[in-house]
């Protein structure tokens, strides 16, 4: 009887708190992998994180399956897996090239990237999954981040330098700076939106917070961000007159210009401007790679490429989300990518403008970055954040009218 009813607290506490669980796990997994990666070098053997999320994606998929849910969805995101497959198989009859299994796993590593936060949100939303036994640990990572990099920052810690100390930048114990871009892109959207709601401080002092964590990452997109984000708060939101939205707007970008300026990422990129040109300095030597990497890859492409696409090491190939999922998936895959976005995370109503400006900014900061369309480290709280503006759209669809309880 005592088994019994441990097994039902176990069921009952995994029904409740399933997401917090994934979302934990998750975290842990991605700071040991930061660890290997500042220790020993990472590389798909080592890294614990994939797997890790690998197992809790079967476990996701095996559920949404005997639930038979969204199994047109699943077919979609088999579909969409497919497609680079179908790319390969017909470059190894093209040129006599043997099968190599490693370029197989990479394209279903990297397809996988792309969907696997459609997969987690689809799980989240048939599970019915409720906000309020998901909100503290999805506060408590960036908070808990945010306070990581203040520190890191305060005291100069090289461990959690963006750029190894060459240039300016702090970043919380996760890899790549452009994921962490794309994280406090989450994070802002998440605690603005719920600031603007509560309209108190409970909400407006971790804002303020990440704010300043997310601004002392060092990246071009995040300051970006923090700009589409003024324009988005002024003009959008605040029901204030025109006068007041062009000094706030003014305000947002001289404090971006100081920053830069006495942060010395200005000189930094003036340096790259001098010696390298323009193009060259405001993509980060993303042009240079998009005319070696992309003209070589189209001249061995045929008719077919160009709707299924076609490139199977060596990805992401420019550093552009935009780029580097047409070169992956093809206009095939390219447009099937949206479609599922669109029927999953991102289907918002019209008058849900918080739930836009993820959008935009997705569409906008991650065609111009990478990592952002395909970021393994986000997923979870990408698919979090889009049930949390869903959730909340059910309720309420104008951020700018009366208080809801929801967070």
């Amino acid at each position: 009887m005592r088994s019994y009813l441990n097994s039902v607290r176990i069921k009952n506490s995994i029904k409740r708190y399933g997401v917090s669980y994934v979302m934990s796990l998750f975290f842990i997994l991605d700071m040991v992998n930061f660890y290997i990666d500042q220790t020993h070098g990472l590389n798909t053997s080592n890294s614990i994180s994939f797997y890790g999320k690998g197992i809790v994606e079967i476990i996701f998929l095996i559920l949404l399956w005997v639930k038979g849910v969204k199994r047109s969805f699943l077919l979609m995101i088999l579909g969409f897996a497919i497609i680079p497959i179908v790319g390969y198989t017909l470059y190894l009859f093209s040129t006599d090239t043997v099968l190599n299994f490693n370029h197989l796993f990479q394209l279903f590593k990297e397809g996988n990237k792309y969907v696997f936060p459609m997969l987690l949100f689809v799980a989240i939303q048939s599970l019915n999954f409720k906000w309020e036994d998901i909100r503290i640990t999805f506060e408590s990572i960036f908070i808990l981040s945010a306070l990581i990099v203040l520190v890191a920052f305060a005291f100069d810690l090289s461990y959690f330098h963006t750029y190894g100390g060459y240039r300016f930048g702090f970043k919380p114990p996760f890899s790549t700076q452009n994921e962490i871009t794309f994280f406090w892109m989450i994070g802002i959207t998440y605690f603005g939106t719920a600031a603007l709601k509560a309209k108190n401080f409970k909400h407006t002092v971790p804002l303020i917070l990440l704010l300043f964590a997310s601004l002392i990452l060092g990246t071009k997109a995040i300051m970006l961000f923090l700009l589409c984000y003024s324009f988005f708060i002024f003009f959008i939101i605040k029901q204030i007159s025109l006068n007041q939205k062009l000094i706030g707007i003014g305000i947002s970008i001289l404090g971006l210009c100081v920053f830069a300026y006495f942060s010395g990422i200005f000189s930094f990129f003036y340096r790259i401007y001098e010696e390298q040109g323009l193009i060259y300095s405001i993509t980060s030597k993303r042009s240079l790679l998009f005319e070696q990497k992309v003209f070589t890859l189209l001249e061995d492409w045929k008719w077919y490429n160009i709707f299924i696409g076609g490139t199977f090491v060596e990805m992401p190939v420019t550093e552009m989300g935009l780029v580097d999922l047409y070169l992956f998936g093809g206009i095939i895959g390219t447009i099937l990518y949206f479609i599922l976005l669109f029927k999953t995370m991102f289907s918002f109503t019209r008058k849900n403008s918080m739930g836009f400006f993820l959008v935009s900014q997705f569409l906008f900061i991650g065609a111009l970055t990478g990592h952002i369309y395909s970021s393994g480290i986000n997923a979870i709280y990408l698919a979090v954040l889009c049930y949390y503006l869903q959730q909340y759209n059910l309720r309420h669809t104008d951020i700018r009218g009366p208080i809801c309880n929801v967070g």
